[in-house]
């Protein structure tokens, strides 16, 4: 009865799982909004699946710019009188009456350069206003500080740390000071750039790299954050627009010549494999070409927030919304042709696209997984000018496990654990497996000394037990350091190269992983081991090699880390039932303080021990609940029920909400 309702118990929790695998696609795309400001101020709130109207406010004036912030909270509006912060319900937060300069060209065309820009956390805003200011505010609409100087576009970095201006003068990048919070003496630059005309900037997360499109020179250019030009490329000719990946591995470029000679082409280009950009990087990967025709433009690009796919539309030939994979010239998508565009978005996983003619009085969503032609179009009183995708994806930089991956590798690895634990008992006694029919039918096919060879075959693979010892409860055995050291090896590998997508980034996150992996597997079982010495058992730290095989499987199958690769043994005859449910139960509950700590670490912007800390944690407390031989989740449910199911439940629902939301 009793393995009954365990076997029942975990098949509706993975179930549970796939409905809300399954419902967070939905949600994905309820949750995606369009932004729209148009040539009387107006700003419009849609839904990206329907198109219908969710919300809209006025603020007056000439839209320049629309943008919002990476987590979806926040909506800055740029507009010829005023520069405005509203959440993503509508709610006014701060307004200034002091617009921003016009884009390049100006009205009636209005190519989106980004007058205004916001960090990933809404927490602060950069505006290019009409009086020849640049401004930074809080996000109280506190003016930070000030500089002189006329920008025709601004960026702010995602960490909300850096910030750079481009216009006929040249460029300004600007820098918290050493005290890592912006103040009023932050308005001086760290470096200019003043032999330059520059149409467009953009900026990488971190504000490691810049990105600049020339205003007539043809050139788009890649700046590190001392001010060297990294390269320069010549992309045919005139007007250059860009866009850099959050990460700073990606730029892409397109021109607008303003006549009919040169055409239009779009170039993509990436840093090198050794994750360092030098000069010779500044040769495109691929340059694409929608026709040869000297009436094309591309006026408008953007990359995704994961990085992978590019939105570019524009006019002559180039009318048509494409979107590219960034490995290929080849667009996955391009739209029916016939339709301008001088403002793009393009959600974070790169599904949706909406896109705009500065010049028209509608704005355009296209779903990339369905028809070229829109899959919805708002039509406005007034011309759009400015377009934004809110996506409740993923905040750049953070790493999960895929959803799907996690529901696989766990049914795999509680799968062969299972099922080895379950022929255990069969072989060992029959009559009081569940179905005891069947596993007699079973053990006697098997002779006398094969059977007594495969349970303690079995049983030394599934469960580890130890020799009883005396000594201080402080003090690790040799055996133990070298189980620590091989456990430790294989977390730094197995979740460097789940995270990873390439060799060099596996080689520079393993040092943050090790010290992760440290703090997680030895500082919490030495604390277990602590307590349950103190209890009067005797207990190690072992290499759990059926645990070993499952984590290994997981991660390279499904890249998907799941089970555990080393185990607490005990010498079992000196437990109760109590002591070992209250040691097991200590091992879950250290488990999830330490995923409260990394969340904490990881909001406070030290993102990657943060983001592996929280994974690895609460990875292994849902996997130690679960109730099968030899996890602790066993121990738990003998003693107490009730404490199992709210231990169970609870890691559950962590464990998913972190796959799903972060």
């Amino acid at each position: 009865m009793r393995t009954r309702i365990i076997i029942t118990t975990f098949m509706l929790s993975w179930i549970a799982m796939l409905i809300l695998l399954a419902g967070s696609s939905a949600q994905e795309a309820n949750d995606t909004k369009v932004f729209a400001g148009d040539s009387a101020g107006n700003l419009f709130a849609l839904d990206a699946p329907s198109g219908s109207l969710l919300w809209s406010s006025s603020l007056g004036g000439d839209t320049r710019s629309v943008v919002v912030s990476d987590n979806g909270q926040f909506i800055v509006l740029g507009t010829s009188t005023t520069v405005a912060l509203l959440s993503q319900d509508g709610q006014m937060l701060w307004n200034k009456t002091i617009g921003v300069n016009p884009t390049d060209p100006g009205p009636p065309y209005q190519f989106d350069t980004r007058l205004v820009s916001i960090s990933d956390d809404g927490g602060h805003v950069v505006a290019a206003h009409n009086d020849g200011l640049i401004r930074l505010y809080d996000n109280k609409g506190v003016e930070v500080w000030n500089d002189v100087f006329s920008a025709t576009s601004v960026a702010l970095s995602g960490n909300g740390k850096r910030a750079v201006a481009g216009g006929s003068l040249g460029i300004r990048y600007y820098s918290v000071g050493s005290n890592g919070i912006w103040d009023s003496t932050d308005s001086v630059p760290i470096w200019t750039v003043t032999t330059e005309n520059v149409r467009k900037v953009a900026i990488s997360t971190t504000g490691s790299y810049v990105a600049t499109g020339g205003n007539g020179d043809g050139y788009v250019r890649l700046y590190d954050e001392t001010g060297t030009q990294i390269w320069s490329h010549v992309n045919l000719s005139d007007r250059i627009i860009v866009d850099i990946s959050r990460d700073g591995t990606s730029v892409v470029a397109g021109n607008d010549d303003r006549g009919l000679s040169f055409g239009a082409q779009l170039a993509y280009f990436s840093i090198g494999i050794d994750g360092i950009w030098t000069a010779a990087d500044g040769t495109p990967v691929w340059t694409f070409r929608a026709s040869n025709g000297g009436a094309d433009d591309v006026r408008a690009v953007a990359i995704s927030t994961n990085g992978s796919y590019i939105a570019s539309g524009g006019s002559g030939n180039y009318g048509s919304t494409f979107v590219h994979n960034t490995a290929s010239p080849t667009p996955v998508y391009n739209a029916t042709l016939g339709n301008e565009d001088e403002t793009i978005s393009i959600s974070s996983e790169g599904r949706y696209v909406a896109a705009a003619d500065t010049e028209t009085a509608a704005v355009r969503l296209y779903d990339t997984t369905n028809v070229s032609a829109p899959l919805w179009t708002y039509n406005t009183t007034f011309s759009v000018r400015s377009v934004a995708i809110a996506s409740p994806l993923k905040v750049a930089n953070i790493w999960v496990p895929p959803a799907e991956g996690a529901l696989f590798a766990g049914a795999v690895s509680v799968g062969l654990i299972g099922g080895v634990s379950t022929m255990a008992s069969a072989l060992s006694d029959p009559a009081g497996f569940p179905f005891s029919g069947f596993a007699r039918k079973i053990n006697e096919l098997f002779p006398e000394t094969l059977k007594k060879w495969l349970h303690e075959f079995i049983s030394s693979k599934r469960k580890l037990v130890i020799a009883p010892r005396t000594g201080s409860p402080f003090t690790l055995t040799k055996i133990e350091v070298l189980s620590y050291a091989v456990v430790l090896s294989t977390l730094t590998i197995a979740f460097s190269y789940a995270k990873s997508e390439s060799l060099s980034e596996i080689l520079s996150v393993m040092p943050t992983v090790l010290a992760t992996s440290i703090i997680v597997e030895v500082v919490k079982n030495y604390s277990t081991e602590v307590l349950a010495r103190k209890l009067g058992v005797w207990t190690e730290h072992r290499v759990w090699y059926l645990g070993l095989c499952t984590f290994l499987i997981s991660t390279f199958a499904f890249r998907t880390p799941f089970s555990a690769p080393g185990r607490l043994t005990h010498h079992a005859p000196k437990f109760t039932k109590r002591s070992l449910g209250l040691v097991s139960s200590f091992s879950v509950f250290v488990a999830l303080i330490f995923a409260a700590i990394f969340y904490t670490v990881l909001l406070n912007g030290f993102t990657l021990i943060g983001n592996i800390g929280l994974v690895m944690c609460l990875t292994g407390a849902f996997f130690e609940t679960i109730p099968i031989p030899p996890m602790n989740g066993k121990d738990i449910y003998d003693w107490s029920k009730v404490l199992w199911l709210a231990l169970f439940v609870t890691t559950f629902v962590l464990y998913v909400v972190c796959l799903l939301t972060l």
